[in-house]
């Protein structure tokens, strides 16, 4: 949503984030999720997953920070939450459940 809402819209929804923060952290997200997917589903560099996993995590500690700063405490769980999953697939995919490269 932060994508692809008008830059109007977003500024009327920020409460003093800057927007172009917001279209950093969406670009961002959208990665994370991409390289999260991607890598593991066609076992083409399936490294990159945990390294996309480990920057969603990043990303939702700064989303919780803001999110506490601006004072949107609801939405501070669904920040948490989707930081740990990100985290435990990090914690999964580097370790003992790695996925195997695509035998060539």
């Amino acid at each position: 949503m932060k994508l692809v809402v008008s830059t109007t819209d977003l500024e009327s929804m920020t409460e003093g984030v800057p927007v172009v923060l917001l279209r950093i952290a969406g670009v961002a997200e959208v990665l994370g999720t991409v390289g999260l997917i991607a890598p593991a589903a066609t076992r083409i560099l399936p490294r990159l997953t945990p390294i996309a996993a480990s920057g969603l995590v990043v990303t939702m500690i700064g989303a919780t920070i803001t999110n506490i700063i601006i004072g949107e405490y609801a939405l501070v769980a669904q920040t948490v939450l989707i930081g740990a999953l990100a985290g435990f697939v990090a914690w999964a995919r580097f370790g003992h459940y790695a996925i195997a490269p695509k035998a060539t």
